[in-house]
């Protein structure tokens, strides 16, 4: 199935994610106040809040799985039709029962649109899936900072009803908009506008898709990109929930500084955010997959030696620029691998939309856990271990150069030179440091930063290594390109006197046999001749 006007159903997406990060992000504001004022303790509150990820995580397969057999739009529609459910119960929820159901339905419909908005973006950008999934991804971002914001203005001035009856009516409008926009038409159907006379020929094309494996095949291909999936979620969401608390406790600072980051780090996301996917678009996924990472390690750095205003803002800034980085080259990477299997691409673009979600959830708690037995040390320096890992991992898994070999010293001047003066920096901070102290001691900060500046050489080496093979790939592309273009051209002689030869012999019966055997001699010369074009050159070893 296609959409019907692919610009429509894009747009229809991107509105949608911001319509409803927006109606999601006053029930997130809202819905702990309301809970409180119900008299639920603040452990009912804690497991209300996380809940909604604890149904999301078993539903995003099934979504996939159904988005196979019902199509992406109805998985679409039954996603938002359960955001209205869960908006009107909340209009009739008095206690803890009516709130779980309301986080239920919540979670199945973040399921549902999440997959499904996945597969719409991935069926229909083709090659701008960064560029639209960016956009679609700083407009939920938007959504979700306005809407906590309209939230606390709708309580002061009106109250909870008001606020939840603008959150039905917020989940009503892109309902609609959606019923319409996505609407889809059959394969065939376009295939017919399009070229009616290779209708059969696509049909026969589809049917021939190869069916791989069954499920511990299709776990075994997707077990690489869903591990990078969970450790970069998990290493940039270890900050996303502490973030008030480090700002304020850490550092220092007064809740209207740290709103005002806030505020800050939306508007970095929302530019950033496009412009990484115009280049993951044109320059390739490497490019964004690898910013996430630094951006972790480069942000714990600057928590940890910077608990200032200026400090935490840069920090912060450094982060959401990674996420803008990510999540276009994690989409475009997801498309490509869900392509791989038509039939089955809604179980992908499920799994490892899912293995996202988990990290998304182990982040905040490893992070809670951390701090309170390590202090802010062992928080960052397990984020930065995180990071690297998950930044060679996704180098590894993501890297579209995977199999080319360099020359020795092509390799150690990309891999290894960097890592060298990670750790020379590193070195060289510590010398001073020892040279100002009377007695000789090593800091635990001191042992972060220089694990940090290490393990960023060595990030930095191979994203290098990764420039330099692309480099390559593309002159050796070019160089095939021109080979196969001058074959082309070298054939085109044999080939037409073949075809010559064989019809004149077939146009005449009664062809003498000396013309006969003229015609097949005629032949074979120019079999020789195409066998010796396409004879590979010799290497300089074997001319020897």
């Amino acid at each position: 199935m296609r959409s019907r006007n692919p610009r429509v159903a894009l747009a229809t997406v991107v509105a949608e994610g911001l319509l409803g990060r927006l109606a999601f992000g006053m029930v997130s504001f809202g819905l702990p106040l309301y809970a409180i004022a119900l008299g639920l303790s603040v452990a009912e509150v804690g497991i209300l809040i996380s809940l909604r990820t604890v149904f999301v995580l078993p539903l995003k397969p099934a979504a996939g799985w159904l988005s196979d057999r019902i199509g992406v739009r109805a998985v679409y529609m039954l996603g938002a039709f359960c955001r209205v459910a869960a908006a009107a119960i909340l209009l009739a929820a008095g206690g803890f029962l009516g709130l779980l159901l309301v986080r239920l339905l919540q979670g199945a419909s973040a399921a549902g649109r999440d997959v499904a908005s996945l597969g719409v973006i991935a069926r229909e950008a083709q090659a701008r899936v960064g560029t639209v999934y960016s956009w679609y991804s700083s407009a939920k971002h938007v959504g979700g900072v306005a809407g906590a914001a309209l939230a606390g203005l709708i309580i002061a001035a009106a109250g909870y009803q008001t606020l939840f009856l603008t959150v039905l009516a917020l989940s009503v409008l892109p309902t609609a908009a959606a019923w319409l926009g996505l609407r889809e038409v059959s394969d065939e159907e376009v295939a017919r506008k399009s070229a009616p006379e290779d209708l059969e020929g696509s049909a026969e094309a589809r049917e021939d898709v190869p069916v791989k494996g069954g499920t511990l095949s299709l776990l075994r291909e997707l077990g690489g990109p869903a591990s990078v999936g969970m450790l970069v979620a998990a290493s940039a969401y270890m900050v996303h929930g502490l973030f008030p608390i480090l700002a304020t406790e850490y550092a220092g600072l007064s809740e209207v500084q740290a709103g005002a980051i806030y505020s800050l780090s939306a508007a970095v996301f929302l530019v950033s955010g496009p412009v990484f996917g115009m280049l993951v678009d044109r320059k390739g996924r490497l490019i964004g997959i690898a910013w996430r990472s630094a951006a972790n390690i480069g942000s714990s750095v600057l928590y940890l030696i910077s608990p200032t205003f200026l400090g935490f803002a840069a920090a912060r800034s450094v982060d959401d620029s990674g996420k803008a980085a990510f999540r276009p080259a994690w989409a475009s990477a997801v498309a490509e691998i869900a392509a791989r299997d038509p039939r089955r691409s809604g179980r992908r673009l499920g799994a490892l939309d899912t293995s996202q979600t988990a990290g998304e959830a182990l982040g905040p708690a490893l992070a809670g856990l951390l701090w309170q037995t390590g202090g802010v040390f062992a928080l960052f320096g397990a984020r930065i271990v995180i990071a690297a890992v998950a930044e060679i991992a996704a180098l590894r898994v993501f890297g579209e150069l995977r199999g080319r070999r360099l020359a020795g010293m092509k390799l150690v001047t990309a891999c290894l030179i960097p890592p060298v003066l990670g750790l020379a920096a590193a070195g060289a901070l510590w010398l001073e440091d020892l040279a100002s102290r009377e007695e000789i001691e090593i800091a635990t900060g001191e042992l972060v930063l220089g694990g940090a500046l290490v393990l960023l050489g060595a990030a930095a080496g191979a994203l290098a290594g990764g420039a330099v093979l692309a480099a390559e790939l593309r002159t050796l592309e070019r160089s095939c390109t021109e080979r196969v273009r001058n074959l082309a051209h070298d054939l085109r002689g044999p080939v037409t006197v073949i075809r010559g030869e064989v019809e004149l012999v077939l146009s005449r019966e009664d062809t003498p046999p000396e013309e006969r055997r003229r015609s097949a001699e005629a032949v074979v010369e120019e079999v020789e001749r195409i066998e010796g074009l396409l004879q590979p050159p010799n290497r300089p070893s074997e001319e020897r």
